[in-house]
């Protein structure tokens, strides 16, 4: 048994890169992932959706992005998303891409699905956790409600730490087709 460990110490360090090489173990794939932000640039960033799929801020670069940074028990929250899905329902076939992010560590995808359920159920936009705080980190998120406005160059056009109207909405993103 001890000459098995010390064996398994040795050969560890060849093991390991080579299983890695041939590809039969990958580490786990962050949930979360955000970079730092070029002069003038939001930062990049890529999350898993609740409905399993990557959002990456660089797939939509010529599209205008929100981000809505909320939690699950946040009521005033639900006014913005609501505002949030009426802009999408008017935009989302122009590009508008609209993702809200649970920014609460201690909540999960049932928190997340129960609020958009009460919320806003016929949202049609995207929906993430970001329980390891990287885009709070990544976007100096301090506040819940906190909205950003990443227009179609990547660059943040709108940010702010209160709930947003509608109307506030509509002529932030309005001219982004301008």
């Amino acid at each position: 048994m001890v000459w098995a460990a010390v064996g398994l110490a040795i050969l560890a360090p060849v093991i390991i890169p080579t299983v890695r090489w041939v590809g039969l173990w990958r580490p786990a794939e962050p949930a979360v992932w955000a970079r730092p932000a070029a002069a003038g640039l939001a930062p990049e960033f890529s999350v898993r959706t609740v409905d399993g799929r990557p959002f990456t801020l660089a797939d939509y670069r010529g599209r205008p992005v929100i981000l809505f940074f909320m939690a699950a028990w946040c009521s005033p929250c639900a006014y913005e998303a609501r505002a949030l899905a009426r802009l999408y329902a008017e935009y989302g076939d122009r590009g508008l891409e609209v993702l809200a992010v649970d920014i609460d560590p201690s909540e999960g995808e049932a928190d997340l699905k129960r609020f958009r359920e009460w919320a806003v159920p016929q949202a049609g936009y995207r929906w993430a956790l970001d329980r390891e705080g990287a885009l709070v980190r990544a976007f100096k998120v301090r506040a819940l409600d906190t909205t950003v406005v990443i227009d179609p160059e990547g660059r943040i056009v709108y940010r702010d730490e209160v709930s947003t109207p509608y109307e506030t909405l509509k002529e932030v993103v309005g001219r982004l087709w301008k």
